[in-house]
């Protein structure tokens, strides 16, 4: 069986996947067909691989092309399984690369016969600058192209599909248990991603959900706590036996970005603001340590700041983990989106202004 995944790039309110990062979409739909097919071919291709097969060099457009470019359109053409993965909910201004929309993917793929599946934040829409709201024409436009638009995870969907595919369901999500597999199945595509071995940056994930939201909601613009109802942490052992492999692969680059707040890894509940748990902090990040005692990179992404300045001591304890197991340049994104009072109620941010100058402090 021949299998096309297409990366058209992703990049959520908790999570990135545009070059040089390889988010955990494409790992994941890996790993979950080649559980169910051990004997499936699957090619990884990026969305600047069709624009040059098809439209030719366009400078940053293509300048991220896998080992496979050279042999897209055969790919395609002898595909049985056609899998596109998109959508940007937290779009910016990328150095190194140009994400797809579906109307981009949909002229290349509509002359191919294989079955097409769209996975990723897409299905909600996408957002390619800021400020403009997200209409459903994309979404429109992939109930056309597609023969089936994932609106759950899309690893479950394609290993049931792939097993037993009239009980294939679009909306269902797995759980870690299921995803322990897939996650490490999948480590493998990252031998074809364009910036593999040396510059590639692996996104990890820890958590799903806001434990802000659980509380008091979520932020009004954010997709996070809409796609996901609660919060699920994601096993220790299980994150660092995925970047174990991964490593073991070239791998030295990794971001354990995929959630909300890292400060709120495996925290208890408390309303608006969680109470973080440093020991559960330090033992992943020690761990990833032992398992990858030469990486070059570990980074991380989003803390919510109101955790920090209610939680100071506990939240210095966590700081101290990041910067003895971290590497130069990591950075706790704080996210202030304003600092007007009525602004911040009417959106319901996750902090106050105070509150995010005294987690500066």
């Amino acid at each position: 069986m021949i299998v096309a995944m297409i990366d058209g790039y992703t990049d959520e309110p908790a999570g990135l996947g545009v070059p040089p990062y390889l988010g955990i979409y494409p790992r994941y739909a890996y790993g979950a067909i080649k559980k169910a097919r051990k004997d499936a071919q699957i090619f990884y291709l990026t969305i600047d691989d069709l624009r040059f097969t098809f439209e030719g060099e366009q400078g940053i457009k293509t300048k991220n092309k896998t080992p496979n470019v050279l042999k897209a359109g055969e790919i395609l053409s002898k595909a049985e399984l056609i899998v596109y993965i998109g959508g940007l909910h937290t779009p910016g201004k990328y150095l190194s690369a140009v994400p797809s929309q579906v109307d981009e993917v949909a002229r290349f793929l509509n002359r191919f016969n294989g079955v097409k599946i769209l996975g990723g934040p897409a299905f909600m829409g996408s957002a390619h600058q800021g400020g403009v709201r997200i209409n459903s024409r994309e979404l429109m436009l992939a109930n056309q192209i597609f023969d089936y638009v994932v609106y759950g995870d899309l690893e479950a969907f394609l290993y049931d599909f792939l097993t037993d595919p009239k009980d294939a369901d679009p909306f269902r999500f797995r759980s870690y248990h299921e995803l322990r597999d897939y996650a490490l199945l999948g480590a493998g595509v990252v031998k074809q991603h364009p910036d593999y071995p040396k510059f590639v940056i692996v996104e990890i994930e820890t958590q799903r959900g806001c434990p802000k939201a659980v509380g008091i909601g979520g932020c009004i613009f954010c997709t996070e706590p809409v796609r996901y109802k609660k919060v699920e942490d994601r096993p220790i052992k299980d994150i660092v036996e995925e970047i174990g492999v991964l490593y073991k692969l070239g791998v030295g680059h990794f971001r354990v970005g995929r959630q909300s707040c890292i400060f709120s890894y495996m925290a208890k509940p408390n309303g608006r603001v969680p109470i973080p748990n440093p020991g559960a902090i330090e033992k992943l990040f020690r761990g990833i340590r032992e398992v990858a005692p030469g990486l070059k990179t570990l980074h991380v992404d989003n803390a919510n700041p109101a955790v920090i300045a209610n939680y100071p001591e506990e939240s210095i304890r966590i700081a101290k983990t990041l910067i003895e197991y971290g590497t130069p340049g990591n950075v706790v994104a704080f996210g202030l989106e304003n600092a007007d009072p009525k602004v911040a109620k009417k959106n319901n941010l996750n902090a106050t202004a105070e509150e995010t100058y005294e987690a500066v402090k």
